[in-house]
């Protein structure tokens, strides 16, 4: 059976790693996004970021990017992309930028309104200065009008805004340069295009490239399709876009930029390739450390091993179990091979050790048994039970991913106690009939200085014991009320705190998060602009909201019709008149200006020397032409320029006066996004504060619902699972403390046995609470570490079931033995999960690092205040007490 299971894991186990398998499906919130996927698709997309850097450093916020980094983030995107493409296998789909020229006039509505309002205001405040020079279109006019505005001390007040006037300006020059230099004229589209580039700032790029709103980072998405045989689906969706991404970026010249991945499926790849290594080698180091201690624990080598023989059988036939129920493991439930070895070996240490004092006490191997099981398989079949139960209870809970673990954690400990209780005690008839065991003198364990005879002897101090014991409950109780309930829904403090995604994750979140974002669905725009609107009242509650349709787009409309109408009555004449002079001396003067300006100016210093360098060439081409010469090029160049002019005015013309919207003309990037396959209009509204803060979540959903009570999305997804989560664990823990009271009620037929029996459980819970929050490393709960809650009321209760069942048989002995097993079986406990907490994944650390407390808090509850207890509430009756 474990070898049949040993081959279930390695080739026919699957191993579900997608997130929405661990939800409770029945909730409203989740069966709406699974509508919305069915309709827009799958919008869990891998993310591209892109950033300036001075270093390969993510330290502080990113540099504004200036002409250089911004193009080189726009190169890597589009050659990422392009690599990208190659594999459409892995990418489906990818958003790298929007093409504004299928948009023709409607490209303009999109722009943010902040930014339009710029362009409308700078474009009426340049209609009369345009409409004087269109009177007589001459280069040497314009060059001074150049050479006035870099005078301008309005300028100083945007340096961004200022950067990409000035790139605009160089381009000029360098386009006048080269028409000097020939007579081609395949320099014009080049001048357009960098012209067009002054409308780039910020989040909106003239290109159509996703930056963000103040313009420090660049995003591309890609959704993923992850290999759902693989137990890491999204690894080679990953791996293979690092690749690329490094292969970009090593492909620049001089690189000033740094790039990461980010994305749900990135961090989903990150956090499985964390707790697989990070499960693996706990679950090989605990086996090792727990045997190595049960050998020393015990002073042999083959009983132990016995012990570690069985719990691998036990852990084999486990995952036959699983494949048979279940048919695979989820991400939550991969740490049942960590609660085995730490729990499961805990029955062998209890029968081993009143086995080993049965022979010691001269019993032959097969009667030592025998008196083995008289003596503890009452206890052992009770805290067999009442673990199992503590796990079962979970199987009950609305949350899919616990209530999974909780079947497999409780089946896998039942077999780990069916396999102790009856293979383990035939192994050791076997080993020990062959090769009979040295009886060796009694050697006290450390658990007996807390064991003392003083405990069970007939003493006179009661009213001690009593002032001891109503301390102690009063600390737990004030523990208790005062301790940790704090709970943390920020999924990216459960991944490896250096994951290179989990930082990129991060700065997304901190710069212009777009992978967080709450959806509306509508049957028609005036519904969804109803919605919108009071979105949009609310800007301390909603950053920004995007839809199909352009945003305020009456507002839009009547700023370009400002600018239109101030640009309407320029007319444009041509001039044949030009002054070689007057030009020379312009381009003197502007290049003057152009060099105070730099040294006045340090935050445009790279655009600043570039365009120094390009006016002072082409003052040079044109010092070395003779004058006839000269003037005939720079007649030519006037020309061209009137020439472009004229069907500049008329495009900006026509972007000013956009026709009326029609889906048609939308890209269709964006109709995949924002219309549904049955017609639906997405509405999506990004929240203003970080919403993997609890409060802040809490607080955007509670008010976005108030607007939309439909309001859907990942948020809300996190919202509501998180509360379904919190939910199902408590009800858990009561329905595991229901069911353990009432177990050891009918075991024990006494009120008072139980509730000592639970005493170690219920004081190192309280001690716990306030351990994680007065702790010297303060510890909140989160969806990772909240498991422990029913791991600890298992541990925790075996112990009292132990030692209350040792106390009540009246024997010294039996009851050092228990005592000895509840520490050593405490310390196995507190190996393997203190291995864990040294997890580089901070959930499965943070679970290790209760666990390792909690179970710390009960060992030293069971043997010191517990038998305290025994000693106030049942009387000792030992026959067998030495002196």
């Amino acid at each position: 059976m474990a070898a049949f299971g040993g081959y279930i894991y390695f080739f026919r186990l699957k191993i579900v790693t997608d997130r929405s398998q661990l939800v409770n499906q029945n909730l409203a919130a989740n069966q709406s996004y699974q509508r919305y996927r069915q309709a827009f698709g799958d919008d869990d997309s891998l993310v591209l970021v892109l950033r300036a850097s001075g270093d390969d450093s993510l330290t502080g916020l990113p540099l504004l990017p200036d002409r250089r980094q911004r193009q080189q983030m726009k190169s890597v995107a589009a050659e990422w992309t392009k690599k990208l493409r190659a594999r459409p296998d892995l990418y489906p789909k990818i958003y790298d930028r929007i093409d504004w020229s299928e948009m023709g006039a409607l490209a303009l509505l999109y722009v943010p309104k902040d930014d339009l309002q710029k362009l409308s205001t700078g474009l009426r405040q340049i209609a009369p200065e345009l409409r004087d020079w269109a009177t007589a279109a001459k280069l040497e006019t314009l060059l001074a009008r150049f050479n006035q505005a870099t005078r301008s001390e309005r300028l100083a007040n945007d340096p961004q805004q200022v950067a990409f006037f000035l790139e605009a300006i160089e381009q000029m020059f360098v386009w006048m340069r080269d028409e000097l230099q020939s007579s081609a004229d395949a320099q014009n589209g080049r001048l357009q295009k960098n012209l067009l580039a002054l409308l780039s700032s910020g989040g909106f790029d003239a290109e159509g490239f996703f930056f963000s709103s103040d313009g420090l980072l660049l995003t591309v998405f890609a959704s993923a399709s992850g290999n759902s045989n693989q137990s890491n689906r999204y690894q080679e969706v990953v791996e293979f876009a690092e690749g690329a991404l490094r292969a970009t970026i090593a492909e620049l010249p001089n690189p000033a930029i740094a790039g990461g991945l980010a994305g749900m499926p990135a961090l989903e790849y990150e956090e499985m390739k964390t707790t697989q290594r990070d499960f693996a080698r706990s679950t090989i180091i605990a086996l090792i450390l727990v045997t190595a201690l049960f050998m020393w624990g015990f002073r042999s080598v083959n009983r132990p091993a016995l012990a570690g023989i069985c719990l691998c059988m036990a852990i084999g036939i486990t995952f036959a179990v699983v494949w048979l129920v279940i048919g695979h493991l989820n991400l939550l439930a991969m740490i049942f091979t960590v609660i085995l070895v730490s729990l499961g070996i805990d029955f062998a240490i209890h029968f081993v050790t009143h086995y080993e004092a049965a022979l010691n006490a001269g019993l032959s191997p097969a009667n030592a048994i025998s008196h083995t099981y008289a003596t503890v398989s009452s206890p052992l079949w009770m805290g067999g039970m009442t673990t199992g139960a503590a796990f079962f209870s979970a199987y009950f809970t609305e949350f899919a991913g616990l209530s999974e673990l909780g079947f497999i954690a409780g089946a896998g400990l039942l077999i780990c106690f069916l396999c102790m209780f009856i293979l383990y005690p035939a192994m050791l008839f076997l080993l020990d009939t062959r090769f009979p065991p040295r009886l060796r003198p009694r050697r006290p364990d450390l658990s007996e200085n807390f064991l003392t005879h003083e405990l069970y002897q007939k003493t006179r101090r009661p009213v001690l014991y009593r002032i001891i014991l109503a301390a102690a409950l009063a600390v737990i109780l004030i523990s208790f009320i005062f301790g940790q309930y704090h709970f943390d829904t920020n999924l990216l403090n459960l991944q490896a705190e250096h994951g290179s995604i989990n930082r990129w994750q991060r700065l997304l979140f901190e710069v212009d998060d777009r992978t967080t974002f709450a959806i509306s669905t509508f049957e028609n725009r005036q519904a969804m602009e109803k919605i919108r609107a009071q979105f949009d009242a609310e800007p301390d509650l909603v950053r920004r909201t995007e839809s199909l349709y352009p945003n305020h787009e009456a507002e839009k409309r009547a700023l370009l019709a400002d600018a239109g109408a101030a640009l309407a009555d320029v007319i444009f004449a041509p001039t044949d008149e030009i002054s070689l002079f007057g030009v020379k001396r312009e381009i003197w003067g502007f290049r003057q200006t152009i060099r105070r300006f730099r040294a006045a100016n340090p935050a445009v210093q790279s655009v600043l020397a570039d365009l120094d360098l390009a006016v002072d060439s082409l003052y040079r081409v044109l010092a070395n032409l003779e004058d006839s010469l000269a003037e005939e090029k720079l007649a030519e160049l006037q020309n061209k320029i009137y020439e472009f002019a004229v069907d500049g005015h008329k495009k900006v013309l026509g972007y000013l006066r956009p026709s009326p919207f029609s889906v048609e003309h939308i890209p269709e990037l964006m109709r995949e996004r924002f219309l549904g396959n049955d017609g639906t209009l997405a509405l999506i509204a990004y929240p203003t504060k970080n919403t993997w803060n609890r409060g802040n979540l809490d607080e955007f959903v509670e008010r976005a619902r108030r607007i939309h009570p439909d309001v859907f999305g990942e948020i809300v997804a996190l919202y509501e699972n998180g509360r379904s989560l919190i939910r199902s664990f408590l009800l858990a823990a009561a329905y595991s403390l229901v069911a353990i009271f009432l177990l050891i009620v009918l075991w024990s037929r006494s009120i008072r046995s139980t509730l000592l029996a639970m005493l170690p459980l219920l004081a190192s819970l309280g001690l716990l609470l306030g351990f994680m929050k007065w702790g010297p490393r303060p510890t909140p709960w989160n969806f990772a570490n909240f498991f422990g809650l029913p791991i600890l009321i298992g541990i925790g209760v075996d112990s009292g079931i132990h030692l209350v069942h040792a106390w009540k048989q009246s024997s010294v002995n039996t009851l050092l033995a228990a005592g000895k097993a509840v520490f050593f079986s405490s310390a196995t406990s507190l190996i393997g999960f203190g291995i864990l907490s040294t997890s580089h994944h901070l959930g499965v650390g943070s679970l290790g690092y209760i666990l390792f407390w909690g179970i710390a808090f009960c060992l030293i509850i069971s043997l010191t205040l517990l038998p305290v207890a025994l000693k106030v509430f049942i009387k000792p009756g030992f026959q067998d007490v030495q002196n």
